[in-house]
């Protein structure tokens, strides 16, 4: 629980992309973690490509 608390934003510009990827990197596990116990695997490659789309996008 005390995880999930950490997703909310103070609301100023840097925290809000902060908790961006905090929810990003916590999806991404628990999609890691569902998608294998279920048999469908995780493309870890296309989940990396993502978050590296968003830190591009953070810089501009």
């Amino acid at each position: 629980m005390e995880r999930f608390h950490g997703v909310f934003s103070n609301g100023t510009y840097e925290d809000i992309w902060s908790k961006l990827f905090v929810i990003y990197d916590y999806f991404a596990e628990i999609a890691e973690y569902v998608g294998n116990t279920l048999g469908y695997g995780f493309d870890a490659k296309e989940t990396e490509e993502v978050r590296m789309f968003l830190l591009e996008r953070q810089k501009l």
